[in-house]
């Protein structure tokens, strides 16, 4: 797979793919003078078996987009055909390796919470440590949910077919689904509304409360979207002691379990959907719903704080080195 970092692709290598066989070992050329155009000379490296193999050629095999004549798969074919190669033969056969040059991933690093650290340990204490006579429940909105109707039947899956949709819609509306995911029995509260404020979100807050028995505390997950803070929210909590609001970092919402349960949503309900008014995709989400909750299964967080932190230590320590590797080739050139 393939890391977009600010104008660069990492490819990454499958060590599981590495034999310790001579038929397996290779020559990988990268072109050292690439910053500059695609001339000129080019550096080797040697290959080595196992993990240190990979991670040789990860840390070395920087492919700078920039300077290409365009950007994206044709740019990076363009590239590796001036090397002599070609990125179809990287399939693992010869090389031991697969690039996977379609294939990018978004990411955003959180640097504007002050809080990070401390919101990442207390969320994921939760999980790992949920306390005792409460009920710890992530909550978070999936807003602008579109009823989507194709513009021609679907022609459907068969032995030697894919399934065929295409490419145009016609749109009959949105609607947004509040949810409230049990972490300790995987059961979701929820609820569709047809806008998205604060206003909404006080009903469905309405919504938990009579769901979850008086005697139980309720600990609550959030991110930090403002219809989760206004004033009308705040009063609400504070006249309800047995909640207890704990906020993700910022731009975090990977650390909301409730994300898991959305995801599938989108992938069992809305995406291959179709819905031909916004009455019928809220219908479908129901029962979704209901379907769901007949038979739960909770999400298991596995990773503890220190490893979440330790491994986004050592991200920041090679992306500073994937830097500090271009000014230097900057530099040189």
């Amino acid at each position: 797979m393939s890391y977009r970092l600010k104008g660069y692709s990492l490819i990454q290598w499958n060590p599981r793919l590495v034999s310790a066989t001579a038929s397996r070992s290779s020559i990988l050329a990268v072109e050292s003078s690439y910053p500059s155009g695609l001339g000129g000379n080019s550096e080797i490296f040697p290959v080595f078996d196992g993990a240190q193999r990979a991670e040789a050629i990860a840390a070395r095999t920087v492919l700078p987009i920039g300077p290409l004549p365009g950007r994206g798969r044709a740019a990076e074919r363009t590239w590796f055909r001036k090397l002599g190669h070609s990125l179809d033969s990287y399939g693992g056969g010869g090389t031991g390796g697969k690039v996977y040059e379609y294939m990018g991933r978004m990411f955003e690093l959180t640097v504007k919470d002050p809080q990070f650290v401390e919101k990442v340990r207390d969320v994921v204490g939760l999980y790992m440590s949920p306390p005792d006579n409460a009920l710890v429940l992530c909550v978070d909105e999936k807003s602008q949910i579109q009823a989507l109707d194709r513009m021609q039947p679907l022609l459907p899956l068969l032995p030697t077919h894919p399934e065929r949709r295409t490419n145009t819609y016609a749109r009959h509306g949105t609607t947004s689904l509040f949810a409230a995911l049990d972490i300790a029995t995987g059961r979701v509260i929820g609820k569709t509304f047809r806008r998205h404020r604060s206003h909404e979100f006080r009903k469905f807050l309405d919504e938990i409360e009579a769901a979850v028995p008086t005697e139980l505390d309720v600990h609550l997950v959030m991110d930090n979207y403002a219809t989760h803070k206004t004033p009308a929210i705040q009063r609400w909590l504070t006249r309800r002691p047995r909640f207890h609001v704990h906020f993700t970092p910022t731009s975090s919402s990977w650390l909301n379990l409730v994300e898991s349960f959305f995801s599938i949503v989108d992938r069992r309900v809305t995406h291959r959907g179709v819905h031909r008014s916004t009455n019928a995709l809220e219908d479908d989400i129901r029962k979704f719903l209901d379907a769901h909750n007949s038979a739960p299964k909770p999400f298991i967080w596995t990773k503890t704080a220190d490893q979440i932190l330790d491994s986004l230590k050592r991200y920041c320590t090679k992306a500073n080195a994937v830097r500090v590797e271009r000014e230097r080739r900057a530099r040189a050139h």
